[in-house]
């Protein structure tokens, strides 16, 4: 009995040291190589997701940058926008000013250019009589203007001794970048 039983316990570790080497053989080439590749597939997916946040931050970038062009392109000079279109869009945008703010034009003249830097200053003088709320309204819309108009001299006087006309004599320049 003691031969089978031997026997018996032979085979018992044998099959215990066939199934410890079945699972070995069995980690070693089916699940290390497939952690492997799980591994390196949620690297690459960290990978990816990182690009697609860098591209979000980049779009979310380009689309505030747009957004700013658009407000600031009236600003911009275009390359066929000539001294004289320049000149006539100052004097063009003063008599619309003044026509909505009620003022009576007296005088609208150019009054020079000068540029520096690729940069042209136009010059414009402007007279006109209105009460003093249109002179008002005239200086407020001057100012508030999507061209970019400065005044740089600013002469109100009464008309007559009834005061309820002004003259208005302004200096106005515009800067064309």
């Amino acid at each position: 009995m003691n031969i089978i039983a031997g026997f018996k316990t032979k085979k018992v570790w044998v099959l215990i040291a066939g199934n410890v080497i079945f699972v070995f053989i069995f980690i070693r080439m089916i699940l290390n190589p497939l952690g492997d590749k799980i591994r390196k597939t949620g690297e690459e997916i960290a990978a990816a997701e990182s690009r697609v946040k860098e591209y979000r931050e980049i779009q979310a970038r380009k689309d505030r940058i747009i957004e700013e062009y658009k407000k600031h392109k009236a600003y911009l000079r275009q390359p066929y926008y000539s001294k004289q279109e320049a000149s006539g869009d100052l004097l063009k945008e003063l008599e619309k000013i003044a026509h909505d703010s009620g003022l009576s034009i007296i005088s609208l003249s150019p009054s020079g250019m000068t540029e520096e830097s690729g940069v042209g200053l136009y010059n414009a003088d402007f007279r006109g009589e209105g009460a003093i709320d249109e002179i008002l309204i005239f200086l407020d819309e001057v100012q508030r203007n999507k061209l970019l108009i400065k005044i740089d001299k600013l002469s109100l006087s009464l008309k007559d001794k009834s005061a309820e006309e002004l003259k208005l004599e302004v200096k106005i320049s515009m800067l064309v970048p």
